[in-house]
Parts: structure tokens; sequence; C-alpha cells
């Protein structure tokens, strides 16, 4: 199938935050911009900013898969650089209680 460069850059980034998760030495990591994250949200329909946790938000981790392997680097009312440190579902044993 022929993708244009936006598409194949979607599949590119997708590709190495898996490559990341699945390394051999448990010692894969890979930094996304906001605009990265965005275009896989676009293209392949995946929102890994909802569907990831911020360390904020966990309590307890499996144990073996205590380690980020994804950071997204974004701007904070367009000042400073901010970063989110990402737990995926499977790797989150217990979230912190929401404070109503």
């Amino acid at each position: 199938m022929k993708l244009n460069k936006q598409e194949q850059k979607a599949i590119d980034d997708m590709r190495s935050i898996l490559d990341a998760i699945t390394h051999p030495e448990n010692k894969g990591y890979v930094c996304m911009s906001s605009g990265d994250l965005t275009n896989i949200e676009r293209v392949l329909g995946v929102d890994l900013w909802c569907s990831t946790f911020s360390k904020k938000q966990v309590k307890k981790t499996v144990r073996g898969k205590e380690r980020s392997v994804m950071k997204i680097c974004f701007q904070v009312n367009g000042q400073h650089s901010a970063e989110k440190h990402c737990f995926f579902p499977f790797q989150v044993k217990e979230k912190v209680a929401v404070k109503v």
C-alpha cells in the first residue's frame, strides 16, 4: 500500500513505541512530541495521551514493569516545555485515588 509522508511518519512513530516496549534488554525508551501524538491519533485513531497514565496517576506498578517507556514533551501556555512520563495500562497495578 502506498502511504503519504504523514501516514508513514505515524506508523514509524508507533513502531518506535512498540520497539521500546519490547526491547530485549528492557532498556527501550522513546520521546514523542505532542505533534507526533496528534499525528498518530489523526492517522491511526489511537489517542496515546488519554490511554496512558502519568507518574502522578500511578500508585503501584506491576512487578518487572516499573520502567516508563515513553515520554511526551509539550509546551505549557507557550512559555516553557513540560514532560509526561507515560505508563501503559498493562504496567499499572494500582492507580492513585481521584479526589472529588
